[in-house]
């Protein structure tokens, strides 16, 4: 996982490119409506971050991460999401007193995602002809909405959870009212195996964190902490996020709790959020689980001179 890369190679350029031009566009038409002042707007170019966070390669240990065993990964250079994201400063619009957070994520859509394009969801821009998908999560939330089946479950379940242990709004001790737009555009093929829910999870963590400074807080260093081990517990939790579940620390001191609603709708572990999280450039990671930790044993430069390449096939996959 990469934050505003020095050197992106030309495939996270491109995306990396494609998420900020949805981005800008997003960003003028709320000048043009009027949603935050000028100013805010202007300001929000210096609040901005970038990432590119990879898709999840496994080369073997199936269904190990749940089960407390190894397995070997690594991150891929070429396949991954490109977030590209700003914070605004809004107006109070008669939402009452007290800090107030809206979360805006826009999905620019590969070829053949159009099924995603529904009535009140679509933008009025494209991005290089694609067209490009909003949703929005405020909160405080009433907790009266109804739950997204398609895409929008990931961003509404792994902001629910954040909010939940880290309390975002804290972040806003003199009540101001902010809101964060985050704009993602993938190659990560469909139902291909390459962990998308998982880079999504991650990444939208990661670039809250970036915009809220969950890691400051006496919760996370709790929680999580600041030692050599970090990572790799922050890996466990964004699969509880994923899955629903509680969040132990390894020492079951500190416990986070899993949302009513649950995660994503899935089952798994944090095999994928640890490889994206401590994946290198052309290097194979092998991990232990429950808990997450580098495995105890080497290599031995066994896998020195292999080279790997994907190849995505299969039939096309679309939600119900």
């Amino acid at each position: 996982m990469d934050q505003a890369p020095g050197r992106p190679n030309e495939t996270q350029g491109r995306l990396l490119r494609l998420s900020t031009a949805a981005l800008d566009k997003e960003l003028d038409e709320h000048v043009g409506n009027k949603a935050c002042p000028k100013d805010a707007a202007a300001h929000s170019t210096r609040q901005r971050a970038l990432f590119f966070v990879p898709g999840r390669v496994e080369v073997m240990g199936k269904h190990t991460d749940y089960a407390g065993g190894n397995s070997l990964l690594f991150a891929s250079a070429d396949r991954g999401i490109a977030m590209s994201s700003a914070m605004l400063v809004e107006e109070d619009e008669g939402g009452g007193p007290g800090a107030g957070l809206r979360v805006t994520v826009l999905s620019v859509l590969p070829v053949g995602m159009e099924h995603h394009c529904t009535e009140g969801s679509t933008c009025s821009y494209e991005v290089e002809g694609r067209p490009v998908v909003r949703y929005t999560v405020s909160l405080p939330d009433d907790g009266g909405g109804e739950c997204p089946r398609d895409w929008r479950v990931y961003p509404s379940a792994t902001i629910a959870r954040l909010h939940l242990n880290f309390d975002l709004l804290s972040c806003f001790p003199d009540g101001e009212r902010r809101h964060i737009l985050i704009s993602m555009c993938s190659n990560l093929p469909p139902a291909s195996g390459l962990s998308t829910s998982s880079a999504i999870v991650t990444g939208i963590f990661l670039v809250l964190d970036s915009h809220l400074k969950m890691r400051h807080t006496s919760t996370y260093r709790e929680a999580i902490g600041e030692d050599e081990n970090a990572v790799c517990n922050l890996s466990t939790y964004l699969g509880n996020a994923e899955n629903g579940r509680d969040y132990f620390k390894p020492d079951r001191s500190v416990v986070l709790k899993g949302t009513v609603r649950g995660g994503v709708g899935t089952f798994g572990g944090s095999e994928d959020h640890a490889a994206i999280l401590t994946g290198k450039p052309g290097r194979l990671r092998l991990l232990s689980f429950c808990p997450t930790r580098p495995a105890s044993f080497s290599m031995g430069g066994i896998f020195d001179d292999l080279s790997m390449r994907s190849i995505v096939g299969g039939s096309e996959s679309r939600p119900i």
